[in-house]
Formats: C-alpha cells, structure tokens, sequence
C-alpha cells in the first residue's frame, strides 16, 4: 500500500503528517497548541495509541508555560484535557508521594 514520490522519504514525511504510527511517541511545536488556552506552550508529544483488535485513540501530553503537563484524550468529539498528576493517580495503584520520588528519581550514583 502507499506510494513513492519522486524526492525519496517524502512519502514517510506526509504520511506522519496524515496518519501518526501506531504506539510511537512523536514529539511536535505547532503555534496551535498555544490556541488551546492560556498558558499553553507550542510543545506536546503526541502517541496514537493502536490496540489489537484496532481500535485506536490519540493522546496528547501538552507542556505549559509554568513547567507543568497536560495530558489530552477525545471522548465522543470533546477532548479532555487533565493534569499529569491525576491521570498517574488514576492509572497506579500507588500513593502521592510513590508517584512523585518515582517521577523525580536520579539514576545517577
């Protein structure tokens, strides 16, 4: 399926632009994320992720201007945006303060 284009890797570049691959976290700056609301950065990281039996669901974690991340899913044409840090707590199973010296942990001794 697909094609090829006369400039050899043209079509990868417009296939990621039409339709992401699947379960690849793709990092992206695009101006309209800043549309989203006030405070929103021009980065997120993008993952549309693919389950077996193919369905499939796009999430965004956004940066904001204060360091902080939001995380965006659509559910029935509205995307939702959340904090990180209830998203981790919905997801584990493991306390505030687990989630946070996992999430700010070193590995260098």
């Amino acid at each position: 399926m697909g094609g090829y284009f006369i400039l050899n890797g043209l079509e990868r570049l417009i296939r990621l632009v039409i339709m992401p691959k699947r379960n690849y976290p793709m990092s992206m700056v695009r101006n309209s994320f800043r549309a989203r609301r006030e405070g929103y950065s021009d980065k997120a990281v993008v993952i549309r992720c693919v389950r077996e039996d193919q369905s499939a669901v796009t999430v965004k974690l956004y940066y904001l201007n204060n360091g902080s991340a939001r995380v965006g899913f659509w559910i029935g044409g509205r995307e939702f945006l959340l904090p990180v840090g209830v998203a981790l707590k919905a997801l584990v199973d493991a306390t505030d303060h687990e989630i946070y010296v996992a999430l700010t942990c070193s590995y260098n001794e």
